[in-house]
């Protein structure tokens, strides 16, 4: 083999030795280029999962907060409502209140009930009261009239006079026997006499003989007797005139009687 021939074998032999180192280069940039971007893809991937963390931290932290300013909103609310008088309650309502208001005027309305001017309780045991005693007695409405004749009441002990008669006469309507000198108009001093005892009421029943006179007996401990019999308590008797009344164990005698009669 001449000289030339193996110089252009070498040469050959070196060309392809180079594009070997050339290609071996190549691959290797290309491994490093493929390690390159598999590094900046494995740090996209941490970088976006970092991301992600975050984001979820970020959204955890305002789940929290929203539900804490919830919470902060309706704990102000309550203490507002507790200090709120009902018209700041009607004014915060708004819509509510009103659409609530217009279903009640279109509810139906229970009667309204009207005043009631009456005596009751304390007023009414004032009012029927004499010298701050409160009485047992209250006068039939509508009946109670003034005697339409004048009428004595005598008192005696046997066949002895006792006292002057009582004269059962003008305005007056009712009169009370009993042992309470501050409150009765005929008293009856013995023991056996209650306190609040008889009354003797005058009492028109538009029965075309005028106002008449009757014995109430205000459940007395010892009773009361009309010639001789004892009247039921709490119930009108009515009296005649010559009609004989005794109280209790007393020995007195009270007789009835019209004053015309007196003076035949």
């Amino acid at each position: 083999m001449t000289s030339r021939a193996r110089a252009s074998d070498l040469d050959t032999a070196r060309a392809r030795s180079r594009r070997d180192d050339d290609d071996d280069d190549c691959v290797e940039r290309s491994r490093a280029v493929a390690g390159r971007a598999r590094g900046r893809d494995a740090r996209d991937a941490r970088a976006t999962r970092d991301d992600d963390d975050d984001d979820d931290s970020n959204a955890r932290a305002t789940r929290r907060r929203r539900d804490d300013s919830r919470a902060r909103d309706a704990r102000d609310g309550a203490r507002d409502d507790a200090r709120a008088t009902p018209s700041d309650r009607s004014r915060r309502g708004g819509g509510a209140d009103a659409r609530a208001s217009a279903a009640d005027d279109d509810a139906p309305r229970a009667p309204r009930e009207e005043a009631n001017f009456a005596l009751s309780g304390l007023l009414a045991a004032e009012a029927n009261s004499t010298r701050g005693v409160a009485l047992k007695y209250r006068e039939p409405l509508g009946e109670a009239r003034p005697p339409s004749a004048a009428w004595r009441l005598y008192c005696f002990r046997g066949d002895v006079e006792c006292e002057p008669p009582y004269k059962l006469a003008g305005a007056k309507t009712s009169y009370l026997i009993g042992r309470d000198r501050a409150v009765v108009d005929i008293p009856s001093d013995h023991p056996s006499c209650s306190k609040q005892h008889c009354v003797i009421q005058f009492r028109d029943l538009d029965d075309g003989r005028g106002s008449e006179p009757y014995a109430y007996d205000l459940g007395s401990a010892n009773g009361t007797r009309v010639n001789k019999r004892a009247i039921e308590a709490e119930a009108y008797v009515r009296l005649k005139s010559k009609d004989v009344i005794k109280f209790a164990h007393s020995s007195r005698d009270y007789v009835l009687l019209r004053e015309d009669v007196v003076e035949s």
